[in-house]
């Protein structure tokens, strides 16, 4: 019996072969990754590997730079001796926007002026603001953060004279109003504002301090100013004997801080609402609401 010598193999068959089986390990592999939840490339990571493929980080925050604009007005926001800001709104702020991991920068000027560069997006947000139909127009809030309030002041002997039970009541007898440009009093107050039969006896000032002395030259009969900024300015300009806060109850309600629309995206509002209910229940956040307790 002779034997036969096989016939040479051609390589390319051989080539091809392997080709094909490496091609069906990987069909394997992805049919089982995709059964688990996983993806081609983790499976064929950890089949070379022998790891498990890495979980994905969660996307890092994206970046939070504001401007916040600040009028000076004691306690809330000020500049110390040595010059630096200070109040109780620049700390909460510095705390609510540190938590939110967000830089924060500061612009100095008067209330009014800084509501319309807020509109413009030239100021990011302001502090202290109660939220309004008009200004959601412009602007988004924050979740409130503290309470705030008004309180009518006149010359020193009047609020025995006039007795008036409502704010209404006293406009009727003509009496003359001093208030801040672009602030809000409250939904009532500011009705009356746009009431065309009181509107002239609302007479606007655009700094605080201008109310007191044209309360002192005759020129309104009250003003309406937050209580707590206002018996400090008071004692500090010795005008104990010549202003009183009169009875009438005036406003009081939340405060929250206030948006551009135009510069502020909403995911920072979130943001920044998480931060403020994380810091109050923090002993930091009540030790600065009383640092400013007056």
């Amino acid at each position: 019996m002779s034997l036969r010598t096989p016939a040479p193999r051609d390589p390319r068959v051989g080539a091809a072969s392997s080709r094909i089986a490496s091609l069906a390990a990987l069909l394997v592999l992805a049919t089982f990754a995709c059964s688990e939840g996983g993806s081609v490339d983790g499976a064929a990571a950890q089949a070379q590997t022998g790891a498990a493929p890495a979980r994905p980080a969660a996307p890092p925050p994206g970046p939070c730079r504001l401007t916040l604009g600040w009028e000076p007005k004691e306690p809330y926001e000020y500049r110390s001796v040595d010059g630096a800001l200070a109040g109780l709104d620049i700390e909460l702020a510095q705390a609510i926007l540190t938590q939110a991991r967000c830089e924060l920068l500061f612009a100095e000027g008067r209330w009014v002026t800084l509501v319309r560069r807020l509109q413009r997006g030239e100021v990011d947000v302001l502090a202290g603001a109660a939220r309004t139909p008009a200004r959601d127009a412009f602007a988004l809030f924050s979740d409130p953060y503290r309470t705030g309030g008004f309180a009518l002041y006149v010359r020193k002997g009047d609020a025995t004279v006039q007795r008036s039970t409502t704010l209404q009541a006293l406009l009727d007898t003509g009496f003359r109003l001093g208030i801040r440009e672009e602030y809000s009093y409250g939904e009532s107050i500011d009705a009356l504002q746009e009431d065309p039969h009181y509107g002239d006896q609302f007479i606007g000032a655009t700094l605080g301090d201008q109310n007191y002395q044209r309360l002192l030259d005759l020129e309104i009969d009250g003003f309406l100013e937050d209580p707590v900024s206002a018996r400090i300015y008071i004692r500090k300009k010795g005008l104990q004997e010549e202003t009183e806060a009169h009875p009438l109850p005036i406003y009081s309600g939340d405060v929250a801080l206030m948006f551009s629309r135009t510069s502020v995206d909403p995911a920072i509002v979130a943001r920044i609402n998480a931060a403020i209910a994380a810091l109050k229940t923090e002993s930091a956040w009540r030790s600065i609401v009383e640092k400013y307790a007056y």
